[in-house]
């Protein structure tokens, strides 16, 4: 082999370890059976796509935010609540979604994605995800919006 070949061959095994680590490194609550995704009705958008996977230090939930119609505004911001196997709240938090105008082409959709700390996940235990309408101008990232969606549907899960 000569030395061209040799530093392809190191290059494409370090990318080759990269990948692989990284996807060790994740656990997808959902598919483990640990975590079950109830999604809150909204007239205004569909949330799709909602994950919980566990990294490293931190659960990631996230998901997409869809239009229902093309003349509605979609301002808002994505509210979660985990509930433990008793039905229990045990955490709730709101995050904003980017572009916090949802696009009216190019798949006509926003990206949300909160962190959040491993501890309240036990197996049975759900995550509510809701869409919280009408408040433009929120800012991103997580905040307590103090009139959490997810929570106000916690009963009916």
């Amino acid at each position: 082999m000569n030395k061209g070949s040799v530093r392809r061959f190191a290059f494409a095994l370090v990318i080759l370890i990269i990948v692989i680590g990284c996807a060790a490194a994740r656990k997808d609550l959902v598919e483990s059976g640990n975590v079950t995704i109830l999604r809150v009705p909204s007239k205004q958008v569909y949330l799709s796509g909602v994950s919980v996977v566990e990294k490293n230090d931190h659960v990631e939930v996230s998901g997409w935010v869809r239009k229902r119609h093309g003349w509605i505004a979609g301002d808002g911001h994505v509210d979660v609540a985990i509930l433990n196997p008793e039905g229990e709240t045990v955490r709730k938090i709101s995050t904003g979604y980017y572009p916090s105008a949802i696009p009216k082409r190019r798949g006509r959709r926003s990206h949300f994605k909160v962190a959040l700390p491993l501890g309240p996940f036990e197996k049975g235990s759900a995550v509510l995800v809701g869409f919280h309408g009408n408040d433009p101008g929120q800012a991103r990232g997580a905040f307590d919006c103090g009139e959490n969606v997810a929570v106000s549907h916690a009963e009916d899960a």
